[in-house]
């Protein structure tokens, strides 16, 4: 993150507050792990439907040429994608995170997981 921003941290277990902090504050603080991006439902099934075309798409090259040496690589960051789409599913609401939750256990049937 550059410049400011509002994040909103979480302070152990039982709530949450709304503060400003920098990039440069955060990587000064050392909050990585504590702090939550907060995102609406309609930026994260946007998010998850681009990582999701990516997820097709590499599928695709690795049915078209199973012997390619970039297979390992291409399956790298499918599981990369797959987890980023795995985090926003909790942004998505009830309905629209369980029909991601389904695409994603394909995906990783597909992968062999």
């Amino acid at each position: 993150m550059t410049g400011g921003g509002t994040l909103t941290a979480v302070f152990g277990v039982t709530g949450t507050t709304t503060i400003t902090i920098t990039g440069a504050q955060v990587l000064q603080a050392g909050l990585f792990g504590t702090l939550i991006y907060a995102i609406g439902r309609a930026k994260a099934v946007e998010r998850a439907t681009e990582l999701g075309n990516r997820i097709n798409e590499h599928l695709q090259y690795i049915k078209n040429e199973p012997g390619s040496q970039a297979v390992g690589h291409w399956r790298t960051e499918i599981r990369g994608w797959i987890n980023q789409i795995d985090d926003l599913v909790r942004h998505m609401g009830k309905k629209t995170g369980n029909e991601w939750t389904e695409i994603i256990a394909r995906w990783r049937q597909l992968l062999g997981e």
